[in-house]
Parts: C-alpha cells; structure tokens; sequence
C-alpha cells in the first residue's frame, strides 16, 4: 500500500458557532500532549513509572480578519460574554443559547486528493486569548490582517474517516 506524505495545508477547521472564523482560518495546530511520571529512589539510581494523567496543550489558529471584522467579533464576544465583562445578562445569555458556554470544535485533516482523512475532535473548546490586531501604513505591499486565537480544552481524539 502506497502512502503519502501528510501535507500542511490540507485541513479544515469547523466550529458550528463561528461560521466566519471557520471561514478564514489560516494555520492551526493539533495540540501537542504528556504526560508525567512517577520517580522512585533506589539505592543505585532513580527509576521512573509511566504518569497516570494526559495534559493536552492548548489549541491554537491564526485567521485573516474580514473587513468588518466579523470573524474577530465572533471570538471577542463569547469571551466577553464567558467572562461577564460587562453584565451578568451577558454570561445567563451565552449559557441559555443553542452553543451553552463551550463548543466542540473539529479539525478535518485532507488526503492528497483533498479529501477529509482523519478528524481531530476537541471536546469542550473555549477561546482563552485573542492576539492585537495591527495596523501599519508603512508597509509597502499590502499584507493582510491576522490575528491569532488560543483555546483551551478538555482533551481531544483523533479518528480516521472512511477506509
């Protein structure tokens, strides 16, 4: 059986909550895990025992902001709202809406012929850190504006799709 190589460029990132930062994802990254251990002293040397707990990191992307910064807003207002930042009116509407307070979130990874291959699962996702956005007009092509979002999570899986 032929293999190929993964590619960097072939995913998807989907979250029914943030249809335009799903549109204008740029990069994102599988979280990386580990795990501890356990060290016993003997009298020649200190031997190690496997950990009984995974830590997953924290699940980051980079999206290209829209013009009227839809795809920013999305993520500004549900850490606004998760934080009561302004009302507690805020927090008791994010929790009774069709999402609750956290979302599941869902990395399509594609083949070499742009079909979904493996879907990575994040359980329970929730946007922690949203990055400056920057304006400059010394610039001398025109790069677009990015921004990057940082979520935690309550572990994720990674399946594969179809055979």
């Amino acid at each position: 059986m032929q293999q190929n190589f993964l590619s960097p460029t072939g995913f998807r990132f989907i979250v029914k909550r943030l249809p335009n930062v799903s549109f204008y994802v740029q990069s994102a990254s599988i979280p990386g895990i580990n795990m501890g251990f356990t060290p016993t002293a003997t009298p020649f040397k200190t031997l190690k025992s496997a950990g009984d707990k995974l830590n997953h990191e924290s699940f980051s992307i980079t999206i290209r902001v829209d013009e009227y910064m839809e795809s920013y807003n999305e993520i500004y207002n549900w850490m606004v709202a998760l934080t009561k930042n302004e009302s507690y009116s805020q927090f008791a509407d994010l929790k009774a809406s069709e999402y609750g307070l956290y979302s599941d979130a869902s990395l399509v990874v594609l083949n070499s012929r742009q079909n979904p291959a493996l879907e990575v699962t994040l359980k329970d996702v929730f946007p922690v850190s949203l990055s400056e956005i920057r304006f400059d007009t010394t610039q001398s092509s025109i790069n677009f504006v990015t921004c990057d979002i940082t979520f935690e999570h309550n572990g994720h899986t990674v399946n594969r799709i179809g055979s």
